[in-house]
């Protein structure tokens, strides 16, 4: 084995290399870009390493990843009862934090986000713009027993979205690049890191079981 490959097979085996929030790594901080303006929407790239991590290795070679290149006039995104801080934080955030996932990491925390079993807490948050397809998933939230579900309209150009923290991906491009499972669900869905600003709320629908 490369004796690299080695540094961060036994880095990841004990956990030190665990994708969570708190500190981020030294190459995580080196591949942010800043934005400049916040108000003002910039695509930006992601770089993803093939360094191991829990002991295998992620996507093979080093690739980049692209933010949406054009928002969308609209997001809709359903919530209900049980959703973690009315559904406009992820789970995997610390009140205090704006750390995200680093370039080591980035596969794992989108891979288990996807995972609708998975435990682990996510960094991520998933919106549509498809308004048909927010009223189904509603539906499914009411007759899984769900209550006070709403659907969330949202507005991605709200002043108040801070692009350097709130990273922006198109689902189907990150499924893509990573080699997952796409599915007909993830057609027109994008997922959000950390949060989503309560001002960009411009309309709530409740729906009740019929």
């Amino acid at each position: 084995m490369d004796p690299l490959d080695f540094f961060w097979c036994v880095m990841s085996r004990y956990g030190f290399l665990a994708p969570c929030v708190g500190e981020e790594s030294l190459l995580g901080q080196l591949s942010r870009r800043g934005i400049g303006d916040f108000n003002h929407y910039v695509p930006i790239s992601r770089n993803v390493s093939q360094y191991p991590l829990y002991g295998r290795i992620l996507q093979h070679g080093r690739i980049s990843i692209d933010t949406v290149a054009e928002l969308p006039l609209r997001w809709y995104r359903v919530v209900s009862n049980g959703s973690y801080k009315g559904g406009l934080r992820a789970r995997g955030y610390a009140d205090d934090a704006f750390i995200g996932p680093s370039e080591i990491n980035f596969q794992i925390c989108v891979e288990r986000h996807f995972e609708w079993r998975s435990r682990f807490p996510s960094l991520f948050l998933s919106v549509t713009n498809n308004s048909s397809k927010a009223s189904q998933l509603a539906d499914s939230f009411l007759r899984n027993g769900q209550k006070n579900v709403e659907i969330l309209e949202i507005d991605p150009r709200c002043p108040d979205w801070n692009y350097d923290v709130q990273l922006i991906w198109d689902a189907s491009k990150v499924i893509e690049a990573f080699g997952l499972e796409h599915m007909p669900y993830n057609n027109g869905e994008f997922l959000i890191e950390c949060s989503i600003p309560e001002n960009s709320i411009v309309g709530r629908t409740e729906l009740l079981l019929c």
